[in-house]
């Protein structure tokens, strides 16, 4: 009989561990890298999340800015062929070399990411 007992109470904190583990993990999707995108930015449909930083501004939209992949601050030559995914957000804008994860989706029919959400993670010194 204490043996059924012991069981039985074992059990019972083995299924709360896992009830509580299961309750505690995040179920957001990791953030996609720029460069996750920079070959065919149109295969990617729906909600995305994605982070980069901040490296070049819209001369013609204030609402509109490009990000890099966190990769590119490794170089530093002036050849290197960086890719910017052009984003529009209608909050306030970041600053050059704000690190951001945003969310948000491509317009239809366009290679410019429409952010809804914006988080500032860190700034990089560019």
């Amino acid at each position: 009989m204490k043996h059924a007992v012991r069981s039985l109470f074992a059990l019972s904190v083995m299924a709360l561990l896992l009830i509580s583990l299961s309750a505690c993990q995040d179920s957001t999707p990791a953030a996609l890298n720029i460069n996750d995108l920079r070959s065919d930015p149109g295969a990617f449909t729906g909600t995305l999340t994605v982070t980069g930083i901040l490296g070049a501004y819209s001369q013609h939209d204030p609402q509109i800015f490009g990000i890099m992949d966190k990769s590119e601050l490794q170089c530093t030559s002036p050849n290197c062929n960086k890719f910017y995914l052009p984003v529009r957000f209608a909050g306030p804008t970041p600053a050059y070399g704000d690190e951001v994860v945003i969310t948000g989706s491509f317009m239809p029919g366009s290679s410019l990411f429409a952010a809804t959400e914006l988080k500032v993670i860190r700034n990089h010194n560019l």
